[in-house]
């Protein structure tokens, strides 16, 4: 898709048709009507961005500076061009698309009332990279309908996190293809950026993905994996107390639900209504990740003679090596803090999407550990508890419950004798475990990225006079 041709809702066609000829309705109201489909907003929002008559100092953030721009007649030419629901997708795929609508609309209104909270400069700039992060979701209902039927289908039967299943029926995740989309469709800046895997230094984004996380939740019963490790960043980002929080977003489900015939679905649960979460039993996988030799075979061409513009693209090859050809489900990159050169903490990564915590991971090197060891020079290491008790030993032990398995590789990556950061990787279950094939592959790899970001280290430095 080169512009977005989202079925809208037809219901937000006809209200805007009923309002067309009033010169009173404010930018606010009109969008408000428009607020509850993402699927319009789409559109707008990329029509907005891609005027080229527009001639603003400042770019377009939030869906009111949208509505501004184009005017009534500019947002209803954009839904009368639109397909709807109801004329364009199969009659048993309707339902879920409706209802990841309604998912987006509650993530934009979770994003609003966080930014108000937080007390953001414009609110309505989080409410805006929430309501459109799942486009990627929308448009595989449109393009991929059976995938998908496939995916809820793998969901549905638990065992795995949804970001694998997502990998194995696409070969990315559905945030990798809206973080796609929203580049080819000239989004705003901070769509984009709440969408990057592991970008931690932007709290807008962070709060927009929270509010994502929140009524993802919240659509599906309070019932998906994560969801204690959900609450309890979306308490810390806001400041508040477990109790505090629940009326916060039920005070918001509540607003919701008073609209909740726009989506013809039930009205959304409360948080306080929630039943108890069952945990999953055990460590044991519906299924292991395959190796892919092609995406092997693609690393190490691409390690040993692309020249790489920045040493941070090296890592990036390397982890999709890793994960894709590897089949390491969940890749790690840490790289030193700035200013503290006793600390790791993560990069964006690939398999880890799902695991937000996983992803806030940071590594104190200032006590003699297995991660302080491996650090202090160059060194590849495969890490089992059954079959070195002794490096399992080492291991920190808030490390060893956030990774929630038994073994893992990690490598020190270094640049002409300085450390650079770390690779860690795992198989997620303790059922897949890494074998030495995998393990010499991943030793391949790492030396081949060490030659690698040497060439691409020395390309950055300025030349010497």
């Amino acid at each position: 898709m080169d512009h977005p041709r989202l079925p809208c809702l037809s219901t937000t066609r006809d209200k805007l048709l009923s309002v067309a000829g009033l010169d009173t309705l404010s930018a606010k109201q009109l969008g408000h009507i428009v607020a509850p489909d993402a699927a319009l907003c789409t559109a707008l929002v990329h029509k907005a961005c891609t005027l080229r008559h527009r001639h603003l100092a400042n770019p377009v953030t939030t869906l009111r500076q949208t509505v501004q721009m184009l005017g009534m007649q500019g947002v209803l030419r954009e839904a009368t061009a639109l397909p709807t629901v109801e004329d364009s997708l199969p009659e048993a795929h309707q339902e879920p698309y409706t209802r990841q609508l309604a998912q987006s609309a509650l993530a934009g209104l979770m994003g609003l009332h966080i930014g108000y909270e937080r007390h953001e400069l414009e609110p309505g700039e989080m409410a805006l990279a929430a309501l459109l992060h799942d486009m990627g979701r929308l448009a595989q209902w449109v393009n991929q309908g059976p995938q998908m039927d496939m995916l809820t289908f793998l969901d549905a039967a638990g065992g795995m996190p949804a970001g694998e299943n997502e990998f194995v029926i696409f070969g990315q995740s559905i945030d990798c293809t809206s973080h796609e989309l929203a580049t080819r469709w000239s989004m705003p800046e901070l769509v984009v950026h709440g969408l990057e895997t592991g970008s931690t230094d932007n709290p807008r984004a962070a709060g927009a993905r929270i509010a994502n996380r929140l009524a993802s939740q919240a659509v599906n019963q309070w019932q998906l994996e994560g969801l204690e490790d959900d609450l309890g960043r979306a308490a810390d980002y806001l400041a508040r107390d477990p109790l505090a929080l629940v009326a916060f977003v039920d005070s918001i489900i509540e607003k919701f639900n008073s609209h909740i015939e726009h989506y013809k679905i039930d009205p959304v649960l409360p948080l306080d209504d929630r039943q108890p979460h069952a945990a999953p039993a055990g460590f044991e996988a519906t299924y292991c990740l395959c190796p892919r030799g092609d995406h092997v075979k693609s690393a190490v061409l691409a390690l040993r003679q692309e020249r790489f513009e920045h040493p941070d693209n090296v890592v990036r090859t390397l982890a999709t090596g890793l994960h894709a050809g590897l089949a390491l489900d969940r890749v790690l990159f840490f790289k030193h803090v700035k200013n503290d050169e006793k600390s790791l903490a993560v990069e964006p990564s690939s398999g880890t999407r799902y695991d937000p915590q996983f992803n806030s991971l940071r590594l104190i090197l200032d006590s003699p550990h297995f991660f302080s060891r491996l650090m202090s020079k160059p060194q590849i290491y495969q890490v089992n508890a059954v079959k070195n008790p002794a490096a399992w030993a080492l291991v920190p032990e808030h490390i060893r419950e956030s990774i929630r398995t038994n073994q893992f590789l990690a490598a020190s990556l270094f640049v002409d004798g300085s450390p650079y950061g770390m690779i860690y990787a795992d198989r997620r279950h303790a059922s897949c475990q890494i074998d030495e094939r995998a393990y010499a592959q991943f030793k391949a790899l790492c030396l081949l990225a060490s030659q690698s970001l040497k060439r691409a280290w020395k390309a950055t430095r300025p030349a010497r006079r």
